[in-house]
């Protein structure tokens, strides 16, 4: 009897007492490992650095047979810039699609510090990559696309940079998929991600540690494609669950995403007949989704018979999405058997069984469908931070309305929504794939300008600031009195940055007359080109004088407006060229080129569109050349010794 009230006091207050494996349950938020800081300098091409890189080539014979050389070597170079940034693989706890408890993983960059100088003030930006079908091809594995852009960005930019891999992924010890841009888990894991960057492991070790990193109080999220998605449904998280109040967030960048992901995912399903680019996705999401929601999906019901089928290798669809290939891979494999052509795109619906799409998807009034409006971020909220769209509108991978209709949906229900940054230049546009080189990159550029009401401010704030950087010595003055004039022009702020023309006087005894330049690329750039002069004194006959504070002058020599307009220019005089297109951004590189020989005075400007004529870049151009005679263009001007003989050359910066 002793013994039994013995047993039973003693459970009762032990029932008391704190558990102490309830006190070591981590929290959805929770960092949980944080490793030491890990990368590789760049010490030049040494024989070690040789030795290593076959070693690296030798670990990836998987990925040699999968992938072939050009990706290999293509990812072989991605990491390897990568991982001469500083970084540190991280986990941390959160819950999956059904709410049960799941580890996550990823990494963060850091910006250079070195050991004992003091702690530097940084931003957290926490970047979500785009869709990835290769399980481990995530930046807690320093691998993958986007690692090298997150890496660059806290090395240029100064940010710390935080990159979770995702649900499903890195080192993710669940055999669950990832749920392919499924709102509420991709959020949870996000915003997770962020509370943990912030916080600190069980030993105490954090990111922000006071010693080498102290957070700035601000903090960003990033995201292109499905990482615009995931972002976008994290900023709306953050915006509407009170559950997130200690989470203060001070802008995004949600780029092309599917944010209205139910008719976005209508109206590619009900194409039957237009080759959809990226076959791969469709029925990637649906064997993701019937992990999330398996009393509506059945992937082997849903899926084309065909692609159940084992090909030549003894393998099928489920096989080509385990988490070995990656989406390049996957869709020749899909066209192959569903086309007879691995390089023929087919159409969306076509990678689907015809009856269950017509049931499951296609009729408005399913159970599958109703999900798929749950699904969607437009309507209902309207973010309380800056949030940066951009977005390519002849994107055929992910249509340009989903971001219209976001824009749309907060200009009525806000009245001053930020615009919609058009990454387009021409009929065809950037490409999915392209845009994002792009526009992750602006991004953080954005970020880095304080976030501008509009991609025309950062333009000109980008403008201004290269005005300066491009004039010479003892011209700093007269720059920014040029600055002041063309900021004043608000409506034709020049989209790019000027570049300084100097054109040295003649010999002596040359008599020749004043260059005669003509501007030859009109159609090609959409736009105008003008030619200012500056003097601390304007001579008496310039009819328009712009003073500035600081006693400088300026003043427009002429604007061509069109294909094969003259500009004169005197020699022995400085002149800026600033280009002004209509439409969208562009990166351009002014070049002159001499015209027949012997008429040395007579030069076209031709101002070339990189990359084939696509967007190579929106930063602000900046080019110095000088010119004498004749006027001959140098390629490589940082290989270029300048000859005994008077020839101008290209400077770039």
């Amino acid at each position: 009897m002793l013994i039994a009230r013995f047993l039973v006091s003693a459970a009762l207050l032990t029932a008391l007492l704190p558990n102490p494996l309830q006190a070591d349950t981590p929290e959805p938020g929770d960092l949980l490992t944080l490793g030491a800081v890990e990368n590789t300098p760049f010490k030049g091409l040494t024989e070690e650095y040789y030795a290593e890189l076959k070693k690296d080539l030798a670990s990836r014979d998987q990925d040699w047979k999968d992938f072939g050389p050009s990706v290999v070597f293509q990812q072989m170079f991605q990491e390897h810039v990568a991982d001469t940034v500083p970084s540190r693989g991280f986990t941390y706890a959160s819950v999956d699609s059904h709410g049960h408890p799941r580890t996550y993983s990823g990494r963060v960059y850091l910006p250079p510090h070195k050991k004992g100088d003091p702690p530097v003030k940084v931003p957290l930006v926490v970047y979500q990559h785009a869709t990835e079908t290769r399980r481990n091809f995530t930046p807690y594995y320093k691998k993958g696309d986007e690692t090298m852009l997150g890496a660059l960005a806290a090395d240029i930019g100064g940010f710390v940079v935080a990159m979770p891999d995702g649900d499903g992924m890195g080192a993710d010890p669940s055999t669950e998929m990832h749920a392919y841009c499924h709102n509420q888990t991709g959020a949870t894991c996000l915003v997770d991600c962020i509370r943990a960057v912030m916080g600190e492991t069980d030993d105490g070790d954090e990111v922000f540690d006071n010693e080498n990193y102290v957070w700035d109080g601000r903090t960003f999220i990033v995201g292109y494609s499905e990482g615009g998605y995931l972002a976008m449904a994290a900023v709306r998280e953050l915006t509407t669950n009170p559950k997130y109040k200690d989470v203060v967030l001070t802008g995004a960048a949600a780029m092309a995403g599917p944010f209205n992901f139910y008719s976005s995912t209508i109206n590619l399903l009900k194409d039957d007949k237009n080759g959809y680019d990226r076959p791969y996705i469709p029925a990637y999401f649906m064997d993701a989704w019937a992990s999330v929601y398996p009393q509506e999906i059945n992937f082997k019901e849903a899926v084309n018979p065909k692609l159940l089928k084992a090909d030549a290798n003894g393998e099928n669809i489920e096989t080509w999405l385990s988490g070995r290939l990656g989406g390049d891979q996957i869709s020749p494999k899909m066209q192959l058997v569903l086309a007879g052509d691995a390089k023929k795109a087919v159409p969306a619906a076509s990678i689907l069984e015809t009856g269950w799409l017509r049931k499951n998807v296609l009729d408005p009034s399913s159970r599958l469908s109703a999900i798929l409006k749950a699904n969607d971020l437009v309507g209902g909220w309207v973010p309380k931070v800056p949030v940066l769209l951009v977005h390519d509108p002849y994107d055929t991978t992910v249509t340009f309305d989903n971001s219209k209709a976001m824009y749309d949906d907060w200009y009525a229900n806000a009245g001053k929504p930020l615009g919609i940054a058009e990454l387009a230049i021409g009929k065809k546009g950037t490409g999915h794939m392209l845009g994002a080189v792009m526009a992750i990159p602006m991004a953080f550029i954005w970020i880095d300008a304080g976030m501008p009401a509009n991609i025309m401010t950062m333009a000109k704030n980008s403008l201004q600031q290269s005005i300066k950087d491009a004039a010479p010595k003892g011209y700093e003055e007269n720059a920014q009195a040029l600055a002041d004039v063309l900021d004043d022009r608000n409506e034709n702020v020049p989209q790019l940055g000027l570049s300084l023309v100097r054109l040295d006087p003649r010999p002596s005894g040359d008599q020749g007359g004043p260059y005669k330049v003509t501007f030859n690329d009109y159609f090609a750039v959409i736009g105008k080109v003008k030619f200012y002069t500056l003097e601390k004194t304007p001579p008496p006959d310039w009819p328009k004088q712009a003073p500035s504070p600081l006693g400088g002058y300026t003043r427009l020599v002429k604007e061509l407006r069109k294909k094969g307009d003259i500009a004169t220019l005197e020699p022995g005089r400085d002149y800026y060229m600033a280009v002004y297109p209509s439409k969208g951004f562009v990166g351009l590189t002014p070049k002159f080129s001499g015209g027949p020989k012997g008429k040395y005075k007579e030069y076209t400007i031709n101002i070339k569109q990189a990359l084939k004529n696509k967007v190579l870049s929106r930063d602000a151009v900046v080019t110095k050349f000088s010119c004498n005679d004749p006027c001959k263009p140098v390629a490589n001007a940082a290989s270029y010794e300048k000859p005994k003989e008077k020839v101008p050359f290209l400077e770039f910066p």
